[in-house]
């Protein structure tokens, strides 16, 4: 999956940062999904911020790198504990970047 964001464009179906577009095959990973319910004391120990949890149970997708992510990488995790690495390159003047999905990682724990 490749997605291109692009500055100055909104999208009215969701908030979106001044700066980025949402393109279609991105837009079913930024809508967000029904509430869950998370051992919210497990992952804390784990690791997790209070703000990671609460956006993982209002049923959106958190986005973020860990010690041995590779450099212009991010993780992608989603509300069911899927995950996958993303490749960010920047484009042109660092106004837009483009994201690439590379592969699935293992599932987090829930």
């Amino acid at each position: 999956m490749v997605a291109l964001l692009k500055p100055q464009q909104r999208q009215d179906r969701f908030p979106v940062l001044p700066h980025v577009t949402v393109t279609p095959n991105m837009a079913s990973l930024a809508t967000p999904g029904a509430p869950i319910r998370l051992n919210r004391a497990m992952l804390s120990k784990l690791g997790y911020g209070a703000a990671a949890l609460d956006t993982l149970e209002a049923g959106v997708a958190i986005t973020y790198s860990e010690d041995d992510t590779p450099a212009l990488h991010t993780i992608r995790e989603f509300p069911d504990g899927a995950r996958y690495l993303q490749h960010v390159t920047w484009l042109g003047d660092r106004r837009a970047w483009k994201v690439e999905t590379i592969k699935r990682l293992p599932d987090a724990a829930r």
